[in-house]
């Protein structure tokens, strides 16, 4: 089998069949991918490669002014990249947008110890932190501020990391060891997806099981008495398959009282039932206990970043859920695929830094989760072009509880509230070849939310209890073109609408010290966020050593949701200019270089704010990578960051000063022995310079102090694994 490993500058022509373009093959990648394309041509001088890039886009203008005739075969990645995330397993090529594969080679190579480290160092996606603990990370992507994990959609193996409320996202329940490769889809897919796939949507896929037996053993020790252990073993018993992995990390976190404790264990069956209905059981058992540091003032911070402002606020995550997934063929051109899961996540919270607002600082939470997904594949020949539909429907239930407490010893709740949304969605879409090298890809979406409330709030006055429903009707479409003119170059472009429904505790307040005297149980005036992307882009390859991506966007959003005067409310219309490059050179035996940059103006488009900065929002975010291979089987690591300065959270006049921009540098070691086959070490320090920064803050109002969150200084780790 011909693979691509770019971390190792390593490329292999595949062997590609001449009707590839009517049905692609199916092969993983096993480096990093950044849409790569491949090239038959050999390496040429950087004069020549301009020469040929010329040339190139020449021959684009040319087929697209006028011919029908018949050209080269699509595009190919050494073995076609296919995207599990399309949901219609398309490869890279056929995708309309830039996607970005980060592999397990690629993971373990670059020494990372989290998925949001992986996401951020080979994906160039932004995360802010509130914390150092990895796993209360908050993504963001194509400029959008507060509560930004709900505008970016995270799969796992398939199914929903998101929440059904504001929880951020516990990238603690991913450990980095079980990775597989990890799929990221830069702008919307909500026709596709639906709910808070706006920004993007990242898949992550976990070790599947296999047929050969393999175990992997891993240690890490680092500073701040942090400790991590994996075992993962596959095989197979019989016909059927197995997977089984248990994690385990702790830390006393840079920060007094940010440490974490986490515990993950999971485990997968497979098995072919006959040549064509396969069927695959999952499940998983996530621990996550974790201390809140807080925030601190400019001046706090200054003086000693490391000191916390909340010294006994700590909160307990219990998750644990499974999945039954089916794939039966019905033909050789048509096949189904479902997917049923649920989960069950409890959260105990103890915010003593609250008691001070009243309400109930001490909670009980449980999110209850249930999803069916069938779709239907039909890949044929329409008219003597090849023509791809895909149909399904998305149906979920969740279900919040919430019990809260005065005082730390839960004897009697003062607040109780239950808050429950259920969903059905059903999607359409066809992608038509006109020619070998030119496709159209139509989709549309429409799905009913129904929310519902059942809340008791013992106000200073009164008690109050009420029950409440409202209901959501969305609709999305999506219509794209892609041009593969030759092997180097995809060239797209997209237009899409896009929403997303609100989290259910965005829909109603629990918590009375939030909750002004009187508020209706369910804040029905909220509308749900919409808006319509258009993007154009491209990827292509110059010479057998550089691969190039760069899209531009236009994003239009209404109606966006952030918390306002004792509830979540609209805000005015907003609008964001974009850019995404990737920039990525590869040579054998001597290393690479990567350069990803994403830049965005992100603005409010009317109202009074009209013309100011969104805020959280950094206009420049640029990751530089490099690999240098030593002798004696080394290989040198470095990672830089920059950010750009932004407004804080909260701050949309943009009265108060800016949160300061910062940069930071990584540096590692990898050794990979050729005489162990399997075994691999590397040890690392991140922020080499020690420099101190917050990249996540909120704006007093005027009568407190603008509150910052400082992000670890100088941390060092040593990792060891094998797998045998």
């Amino acid at each position: 089998m011909h693979v691509a490993h770019r971390s190792q500058g390593h490329r292999e022509e595949p062997s590609t069949p001449s009707n590839f373009w009517l049905r692609p093959a199916c092969r993983p990648p096993l480096g990093i991918s950044l849409c790569p394309l491949s090239l038959s041509a050999p390496s040429v001088s950087l004069t020549g490669t301009f020469a040929r890039l010329t040339l190139v886009l020449a021959t684009a203008g040319s087929a697209l002014a006028g011919t029908n005739a018949p050209a080269a075969r699509p595009v190919t990645t050494n073995a076609p990249i296919i995207v599990t995330a399309s949901r219609a397993n398309r490869t890279t090529e056929e995708m309309p947008a830039n996607v970005t594969v980060i592999t397990a080679d690629a993971i373990r190579d670059s020494g990372v110890q989290n998925v949001v480290s992986a996401l951020e160092t080979l994906g160039g996606v932004y995360f802010r932190r509130n914390s150092d603990n990895p796993g209360l990370a908050t993504i963001s992507m194509r400029g959008f501020g507060d509560s930004s994990h709900g505008r970016v959609l995270v799969l796992v193996d398939g199914l929903r990391l998101n929440t059904a409320d504001q929880a951020p996202l516990d990238w603690l329940r991913v450990p980095v060891s079980t990775v597989e490769r990890i799929e990221v889809l830069h702008g919307g897919q909500t026709a596709l997806y639906g709910d808070y796939a706006v920004a993007g949507v990242i898949n992550i896929i976990t070790h599947q099981p296999s047929g050969q037996p393999a175990t992997t053993v891993s240690a890490t020790v680092g500073s701040d008495n942090t400790f991590a252990g994996h075992i993962g073993h596959t095989g197979s018993i019989g016909d059927t398959r197995y997977t089984a992995d248990l994690d385990w990390r702790k830390s006393d976190g840079w920060r007094d009282n940010s440490g974490y404790d986490n515990t993950d264990v999971r485990a997968t069956l497979a098995h072919d039932w006959t040549e064509g209905f396969a069927t695959m059981l999952s499940a998983f058992y996530t621990y996550n206990g974790y201390d809140m540091p807080g925030a601190r003032s400019r001046a706090e911070m200054a003086q000693n970043p490391r000191k916390t402002g909340t010294p006994l606020d700590n909160a307990i995550t219990r998750t644990f859920g499974g999945s039954l997934g089916c794939t039966g063929l019905i033909d050789a051109d048509s096949r189904v695929e479902s997917t049923l899961s649920a989960s069950h996540r409890a959260i105990t919270s103890d915010m003593f830094s609250y008691i001070v607002w009243g309400g109930s600082p001490f909670t009980e939470t449980t999110l209850d989760s249930f999803a069916f997904a069938p779709h239907y594949t039909l890949d044929s020949d329409l008219a003597g072009h090849r023509n791809r539909v895909l149909a399904g429907f998305d149906l979920g239930l969740e279900q919040l509880d919430k019990q809260g407490y005065a005082d730390s010893t839960r004897m009697n709740w003062n607040e109780s509230g239950s808050l429950d949304r259920a969903h059905a969605a059903a999607y359409l879409q066809n992608e038509f070849w006109l020619t070998r090298q030119l496709s159209l890809a139509l989709g549309a979406r429409g799905e009913l939310s129904r929310y519902s409330s059942d809340i008791a709030i013992n106000l200073p006055a009164s008690d109050a209890s009420s029950r409440a429903d409202h209901t959501y009707r969305q609709t999305a479409f999506d219509a794209a073109l892609v041009y593969r003119p030759v092997d180097q170059l995809k060239l797209f472009a997209r237009i899409a609408t896009l929403y997303r429904d609100p989290f259910v505790d965005e829909m109603a307040i629990i918590d009375r010290s939030f909750a002004p005297p009187g508020a209706p149980p369910m804040n029905v005036n909220l509308k749900p966020e919409t808006g319509r992307q258009i993007e154009t882009g491209a990827s292509f390859a110059l010479a057998n050593e550089w691969t190039f991506d760069f899209s531009a966007y236009r994003l239009d959003m209404h109606n966006e949701i952030a918390w306002g005067t004792g509830k979540n409310e609209n805000l005015d219309e907003t609008r964001r200019y974009g850019t995404d490059t990737v920039l990525t050179w590869t040579r054998k035996e001597v290393g690479l270089v990567s350069a990803i940059y994403n830049y965005v103006d992100a603005r409010f488009s009317r109202g009074g704010n009209e013309g100011r900065n969104i805020p959280l929002v950094p206009a420049h975010v640029l990751t530089l990578r490099g690999e240098l291979e030593l002798p004696c089987n080394f290989t040198a690591l470095a990672t830089g960051h920059a950010v750009s300065s932004q407004y804080s959270g909260g701050d949309n006049g943009n009265v108060s000063a800016k949160i300061p921009c910062y940069g930071t540098l990584d540096l590692g070691l990898r050794y990979h022995p050729q005489a162990l086959a399997g075994f691999a070490l590397s040890v690392g320090v991140d922020n080499v310079f020690d420099h101190i920064y917050a990249n996540s803050g909120y704006y007093g109002y005027g009568w407190l102090p603008d509150s910052y969150y400082p992000a670890a200084g100088r941390t060092w780790k040593l990792t060891v694994t094998y797998r045998f």
